[in-house]
């Protein structure tokens, strides 16, 4: 199994994209309170095919997002929170397939927790993005800073993330129109154990 073959995979079946988010709200989905990613309606999540969101925080150090960060931290009861100068930079640190884009009213926003709320940008008319799959990166991938944009994603990059999946969601990844059987088949036969190997070259455990 090549790498080229799983490569062609995912770029054939997803539209992949990076997602950026500053600090701290990148930190919010490390600690759970986000499930959902919301964005203002001038991203143009939706073109019909399977959308693979790689997403990405970036970190800007003023006042203002320290403030922030404190006061959730305090708000929320969150138990031995990071240090500011702690948080993620400049990284990948998660992966989902997007399920769906919910045009956010009023009803939606009613029945959202207060953590949710007070961690995304919940205004009748924004995006709300639900994932079929989510995934937090045990380790996060250092990537160039994209200011908060919709952003293409390079093969190299691509590949240490889903080295990072488990098998529940490689076998989703995989799916394609086929009979189950035959998708079963090559699952078993080529991806997994070509993706198996590739992680140990990475790791070192050959």
């Amino acid at each position: 199994m090549q790498i080229m073959d799983l490569l062609n995979h995912l770029r054939n079946k997803y539209r992949i994209r990076g997602l950026s988010y500053g600090q701290p709200a990148a930190e919010y989905y490390r600690l759970g309170m986000k499930k959902y990613s919301t964005r203002s309606d001038k991203y143009p999540f939706g073109k019909g095919e399977p959308l693979m969101l790689l997403l990405c925080s970036t970190f800007k150090d003023d006042v203002r997002n320290r403030a922030q960060y404190k006061e959730m931290m305090a708000r929320f009861n969150i138990e031995n929170p990071r240090e500011w100068c702690e948080l993620l930079k400049r990284c990948v640190f998660a992966v989902g397939e997007v399920e769906k884009i919910i045009i956010i009213d009023q009803d939606f926003i009613d029945q959202q927790p207060e953590t949710e709320i007070a961690t995304g940008l919940w205004r009748v008319g924004y995006k709300a993005i639900q994932y079929k799959w989510f995934k937090y990166l045990d380790r996060a991938i250092d990537i160039e800073d994209q200011y908060q944009a919709l952003f293409k994603i390079s093969d190299f990059t691509l590949m240490k993330v889903i080295s990072q999946v488990d098998e529940s969601i490689m076998n989703q990844i995989l799916e394609v129109n086929q009979a189950p059987q035959v998708v079963e088949q090559k699952r078993k036969s080529e991806y997994i154990p070509w993706l198996k190997r590739w992680k140990n070259e990475r790791t070192g455990n050959i």
